[in-house]
C-alpha cells in the first residue's frame, strides 16, 4: 500500500464508498457494505500521532466523519498499539456488522512452517509472513476471534501451499528479445504480467539508455485458483442478495462464463 500524508483518511473513504443504500420494509434507509478483506499472519503497519493528526484535520473539514476513528486509535494506543488493518476492519466489518456484505479471508499460515519455504526464501522474505512480535501476535488472534464472534459468516478460509521461490529474468528491448519468465511455460513481451495458478512474476526489462533492472524475487504459491473461485461465488452471492429485484440478464450469463473460467482454471 501506498503511504502518503493523507494515507488513513483514504483508506476509510475507500471503505465508505463501498456502502451501498438500502432500505427496510418501512422504507427507511440504510447501507450494505461490501468489502474482501485479506487477512495473514502480519498486523501491519501501526498507526502513529502523524497519522492521528491528520485525521483530526480531515474532521475539522468533514465533521463527524473520522471522529469515531480518532476516539479508536487514542483508545487503542492506551492497549498497545492500533494498526491501520485493524482499524480498516473495524470500519467496514466490526463496527456494523449486520450492514457488512464482506468476504473475510483467513490464511492458514501452515506453508510458513514448510521446510523447503525456509530453506529457498532469503530471510527478508521470511519475514514478510511471519508476525514475530508477541504484541502482533496477540493482537491478530484478537481480531480473528472479534471476525469469528460477529461476522462468522463471512469468513472464507484458505490454505495454500509452497510451490517455489524464483528470481525473475530480466529482459533486453533491444531488438524486442524476450527471455523465459522462471514462472511462466511461455515467451512474452516485456510488459505482459502473467497469470495461472501460482502468484508469478512477470519479466522486468531494459533499454540501451537505462541500466538493466535489478532481479527481482518472487514467491510462489500453489492452490489460489480454487480459493479465488470460492471468494468469487461468495460475492456473487452477495450482490444477488442485495439486487436481488434485479432483471438483468446480461448480468447472470456473465456470471457464468466467469464460473466457467474459473472452475476451469481451478482445474
Amino acid at each position: 500500500s501506498e503511504v502518503g500524508k493523507d494515507e488513513v483518511k483514504k483508506r476509510l473513504d475507500s471503505i465508505s464508498s463501498s456502502h451501498l443504500r438500502t432500505y427496510d420494509a418501512v422504507g427507511n434507509t440504510g447501507f450494505s457494505t461490501f468489502v474482501i478483506g485479506l487477512i495473514g499472519e502480519r498486523r501491519g503497519r501501526l498507526l502513529t500521532p502523524r497519522d492521528l493528526r491528520r485525521l483530526k484535520q480531515a474532521e475539522e473539514m468533514k465533521p463527524g466523519t473520522y471522529a469515531w476513528a480518532i476516539d479508536k486509535i487514542k483508545h487503542n494506543w492506551k492497549l498497545g498499539g492500533y494498526s491501520l488493518l485493524e482499524l480498516e476492519l473495524d470500519h467496514a466489518v466490526l463496527n456494523h456488522p449486520d450492514k457488512a456484505e464482506a468476504v473475510l479471508c483467513f490464511r492458514d499460515s501452515a506453508f510458513t512452517k514448510d521446510p523447503e519455504f525456509t530453506d529457498q526464501c532469503p530471510p527478508e522474505v521470511l519475514a514478510l509472513y511471519r508476525e514475530e512480535d508477541p504484541t502482533g501476535i496477540a493482537a491478530m488472534e484478537q481480531m480473528r476471534r472479534s471476525l469469528m464472534d460477529k461476522a462468522r459468516a463471512s469468513v472464507v478460509r484458505y490454505a495454500p501451499h509452497f510451490h517455489g521461490y524464483n528470481t525473475r529474468a530480466t529482459v533486453s528491448a533491444v531488438g524486442q528479445k524476450f527471455e523465459k519468465d522462471p514462472g511462466d511455460a511461455s515467451t512474452r513481451p516485456k510488459s505482459a504480467p502473467t497469470s495461472g495458478q501460482f502468484v508469478r512474476g512477470a519479466a522486468s526489462w531494459s533499454s540501451d539508455t537505462e541500466p538493466q533492472t535489478p532481479a527481482e524475487h518472487r514467491l510462489q504459491l500453489g492452490g489460489l485458483e480454487t480459493f479465488g473461485l470460492q471468494v468469487f461465488e461468495r460475492l456473487w452471492r452477495g450482490i444477488r442478495q442485495r439486487f436481488s429485484s434485479s432483471r438483468a440478464s446480461f448480468v447472470v450469463k456473465r456470471y457464468g462464463v466467469e464460473l466457467q473460467r474459473q472452475a476451469s482454471a481451478a482445474q
